[in-house]
């Protein structure tokens, strides 16, 4: 059974069960799960995270000053789907959002 659970764990087999199951409310076993192939769900919750970012930095345009932790909900979507980080130096994530605000930066 450890087995069978770290191959699931190493193909992303359990992470695509537990991503669905909480998506739907429906347990993994439920036939709405079942009939469709691991692909389609992959395509699935890539085009949620692709989603998600999208929304991220939308919020990240609109409020700037919380301007670190978006940019960390953005790396760790970027880090699911491969791609490489977009994380800011915090001090110049600071000037930036005080030039938003119409503020002269402290440099």
């Amino acid at each position: 059974m450890k087995k069978l659970a770290k191959v699931n764990l190493d193909d992303g087999t359990s992470r695509i069960k537990r991503w669905w199951s909480k998506k739907y409310n429906r347990p993994p076993n439920d036939p709405l799960f079942q009939n469709r192939s691991i692909a389609e769900h992959i395509a699935e919750m890539y085009e949620d995270l692709l989603s998600r970012r999208d929304e991220l930095y939308e919020e990240l345009k609109a409020n700037p000053i919380d301007s670190a932790g978006v940019m960390k909900h953005i790396d760790q979507i970027n880090r699911i789907l491969g791609e490489e980080s977009e994380e800011e130096d915090p001090l110049v994530a600071e000037w930036e959002a005080a030039l938003e605000r119409g503020e002269e930066p402290d440099i």
